[in-house]
């Protein structure tokens, strides 16, 4: 037996160093990877202290590209604990997808709710049900939820990166925004 692997000062050192690798991976995995750019949320406690002004920089209309066509959204200011939302995907020249969005807490926890609709307003999610992005956590200008990224680039840029489920498991859709009001 190595005589240094009884040397107390060393089996604390040991110790110390297991100690703090277990909490970085403790850490690591409340913030797990989806995608390149998305994070899952996999720790019970993350985002729960967060408020919703901290996602006022969402609040305008906003243009762009992305899912394969022109994209348009809508964010309106907190009131009443919630944020109301609506998208529009325009592909080929006619609306091929379009959603009602609410952000609010759900299981104490901001929480993106989405419901999608198709181009003649037939609902994808029965009446009781939606699409939940919970939150994760938020940074100076970046929104961090279980699939969904959005950042901000600047006081008139939004990147959203989507995490979608494929046969082989999560594909990044990225969306790109303008500011319009």
């Amino acid at each position: 037996m190595n005589a240094k692997a009884n040397n107390p000062p060393t089996m604390r050192l040991c110790l110390c160093i297991s100690i703090a690798s277990l909490l970085l991976a403790g850490a690591v995995q409340a913030q797990a990877p989806k995608t390149a750019n998305t994070v899952s949320l996999s720790d019970s406690t993350a985002g729960l202290d967060v408020s919703l002004e901290a996602l006022d920089f969402l609040v305008g209309t906003w243009a762009g590209e992305g899912l394969g066509g022109e994209v348009d959204e809508l964010w309106t200011a907190e009131a009443g604990g919630q944020m109301h939302g609506l998208f529009r995907l325009v592909s080929g020249g006619e609306v091929s997808l379009s959603e009602h969005m609410v952000l609010d807490r759900l299981d104490g926890r901001p929480t993106l709710r989405v419901k999608h609709f198709s181009n003649n307003f037939e609902g994808w999610e029965a009446p009781s049900e939606s699409v939940d992005f919970p939150l994760v956590r938020v940074e100076d200008g970046a929104a961090f939820f279980d699939g969904l990224t959005i950042r901000q680039d600047g006081p008139n840029r939004l990147i959203y990166h989507l995490a979608m489920r494929t046969a082989d498991g999560f594909q990044e859709a990225v969306l790109n925004y303008v500011r319009k009001q």
